[in-house]
């Protein structure tokens, strides 16, 4: 296996964080180890950043892909896209029913599901296995996702849903009037110039917004660093810093779990939890603000079945990566 790790030393050692004030350290052994870590996990590239600083990034060249299909990390990004909607006015707040919006959604209408249920996967769909009769199967997703019902009471437990983000696209572009992919390209891709990331669409020619858009880890990065800056990008404001707090704070229904994103315990001392955006196949970008280290990993080449449970994903591994910051 043909592999390129490239480590780009600072050229100090000790540096002030922007947030915290303190003299924080990089410890080059642990990004070694985060790196030697990636690549045996079956990953195909990965990018370390400090507050915007490229720190470390590999790459296998033997794997020929330098896209990434996003799988699940994109919803996340579509938690975002419904923040521009409320940022922008298309929509008062989160709290509207989306019957307002989609009201051939007949179940959800009869059910009163919000977008705030949809954001923190709590709308009470049914849960539908195997893979084969889901979403992911059909020629037309939008119109599958709207004949979905409801099977519990919204609100009440978490329950991960492709269908429920999906109508949040469908809601996107009945509020804005504009297609997902398009809104997306406009209010969050070209701020952040993100010009290697596009949605797909399904066979009817859907833009899919619960999974698999095509980006590079580049680009993924810079969502990492428009969180870790709480909404600004390059000194730009994209999105409210409340929403940004919103997305990363626990639902009712879920402790690690916010507005689509994943969240992991919050840190004793700071009061700051670390949170990601996460896919098949272990796509990811890891923030981590304590620290303000963004992590990105691609995996387009080793997909086996055991490499997809993300068997190494936990707590053992973000501390791994925080651990190359010290105070």
């Amino acid at each position: 296996m043909a592999v390129r790790c490239s480590f780009i030393l600072l050229s100090i050692l000790f540096f002030t964080g922007h947030s915290f004030g303190q003299e924080l350290q990089v410890n080059h052994a642990r990004v070694d180890s985060v790196i030697h870590f990636t690549q045996t996990t079956g990953a195909n590239r990965a990018l370390i950043m400090h507050n915007a600083t490229i720190l470390a990034e590999f790459e296998d060249t033997s794997c020929d892909s330098v896209y990434m299909n996003t799988a699940s990390m994109v919803k996340s990004w579509t938690g975002l896209a419904v923040g521009l909607l409320v940022d922008r006015g298309y929509v008062e707040n989160e709290n509207r029913e989306v019957c307002e919006f989609l009201p051939e959604w007949k179940s959800g209408c009869r059910h009163g599901v919000t977008i705030r249920h949809l954001l923190t996967m709590s709308s009470g769909l049914e849960k539908i296995r195997p893979a084969s009769a889901s979403i992911l199967a059909q020629d037309d997703m939008n119109a599958f996702a709207l004949r979905q019902k409801n099977t519990s009471e919204p609100g009440s437990s978490f329950s991960y849903s492709n269908e429920g983000v999906q109508l949040l696209g469908l809601l996107i572009e009945r509020a804005s009037g504009m297609r997902a992919g398009d809104f997306f390209q406009k209010y969050l891709f070209e701020p952040l110039q993100m010009d290697s990331t596009s949605l797909y669409v399904d066979r009817s020619g859907n833009d899919i917004v619960y999974g698999g858009a095509k980006t590079t880890v580049e680009d993924a990065s810079r969502i990492g660093q428009l969180m870790l800056n709480e909404g600004i990008f390059r000194g730009e404001r994209v999105i409210s810093r409340d929403w940004i707090k919103k997305s990363t704070t626990p639902s009712a229904a879920a402790d690690n779990y916010g507005y689509l994103w994943w969240l992991s315990p919050t840190h004793q001392q700071t009061n700051m939890a670390n949170y990601a955006a996460m896919g098949d196949f272990g796509q990811m970008t890891l923030v981590l603000p304590e620290k303000e280290l963004v992590y990105v990993r691609q995996q387009s080449c080793n997909n086996s079945d055991h490499s997809k449970n993300l068997y190494w994903m936990g707590l053992e591994f973000i501390e791994m990566v925080g651990n190359i910051i010290t105070h």
